[in-house]
């Protein structure tokens, strides 16, 4: 029996070929390695060179549309050039950003940009959390004028909350309670959300995953990369990114630091203030959303998974019932 076909959804790509075929279609030069550095929504490889290392990332098939990557290189190159410390891209030879690669589930698409060189800082004290809001601040000041007639989705109710349902209700198709309550907490959070306004709130270019991570410390600098969930939204999602991680992880204390710092960089409305909790009700649907998108075993997600989720939104709707009557 001759052997079957079957076509791959998501294909691991060899470290040698595209060192061979997709590295020297970036202007960088005496390349020396690539090296896998992480797999996941996109699979990025860091480039060593014989000076400095660069990224290069590989965007899975079905994950982000041409324009949208279009979207990131565009406000990347808005932020380098306002002076953000940011990793930045690297033109191709081509002289485009974007490389596109014929892999087996289709098109994917590969860019490269400096490497954010440093630590990762999860552990670190007030004065780290008040540096790393110094940047967002500053990343938030320097987009403010960011224009681009690329398409993306914008970090509104449907991207954050009903596109995320969509992903959420199989797994939860034989889980009524907790998919009745999830969709009411959605309809909820819809509603409050529908009552914000783009003219008295602070709405531009978002990161869109400030959660204390995505950057990296070198002696006294700190260096923003992964802005793969960017998009125009309420800065208050931003700023509720940095909160829903750190009462996450039972460090609320890091919020204290981290908005006081904020503040001192970039005004912000007492209205901004009071959505961020909303926006991390919010933020916490998105990544179930994101969690079921990226995973085709039902058994990675089982009940211990929801309940939690669940006993996390609960908590939510309690600091927004607190925040109505105060």
């Amino acid at each position: 029996m001759d052997a079957i076909e079957i076509q791959p959804e998501y294909s691991v790509l060899k470290e040698d070929d595209l060192l061979e075929k997709i590295v020297p279609l970036f202007n960088i030069s005496d390349v020396q390695n690539c090296k896998t550095y992480y797999e996941g929504a996109n699979d990025s490889y860091k480039i060593f060179t014989s000076k400095e290392n660069y990224l290069l990332r590989i965007y899975t098939a079905s994950w982000r549309q041409l324009s949208e990557i279009e979207f990131e290189i565009e406000a990347l190159l808005h932020l380098q050039e306002q002076g953000a410390n940011i990793a930045y891209p690297i033109e191709a030879i081509n002289e485009n950003y974007i490389i596109p690669i014929r892999a087996p589930e289709g098109i994917r698409y590969a860019i490269m940009t400096t490497f954010a060189e440093g630590e990762e800082f999860w552990d670190g004290n007030d004065e780290t959390w008040r540096q790393y809001a110094k940047n967002v601040a500053d990343i938030h000041n320097k987009s403010d004028d960011f224009v681009t007639t690329k398409k993306r989705f914008a970090l509104d109710k449907q991207h954050l909350l009903y596109d995320a349902l969509h992903q959420i209700r199989p797994y939860l198709e034989n889980q009524h309670e907790e998919l009745d309550y999830i969709e009411s907490i959605v309809t909820d959070l819809s509603s409050k959300f529908e009552q914000l306004s783009k003219k008295e709130f602070d709405y531009g270019f978002c990161h869109g995953d400030f959660h204390g991570g995505n950057a990296h410390q070198n002696g006294t600098d700190m260096v923003f990369f992964d802005f793969d969930c960017c998009g125009y939204g309420y800065r208050a999602y931003d700023l509720a990114v940095f909160k829903w991680c750190a009462q996450l992880n039972n460090a609320q204390e890091r919020w204290t630091p981290f908005i006081e710092e904020y503040k001192k960089h970039r005004s912000i409305s007492e209205a901004d203030i009071n959505a961020v909790d909303l926006f991390v009700a919010i933020r916490h649907i998105w990544l179930m959303g994101f969690h079921l998108n990226s995973t085709k075993s039902i058994g990675v997600f089982g009940r211990d998974y929801f309940n939690n989720a669940i006993q996390f939104l609960k908590k939510c709707e309690e600091n927004l019932t607190e925040l109505r009557q105060n």
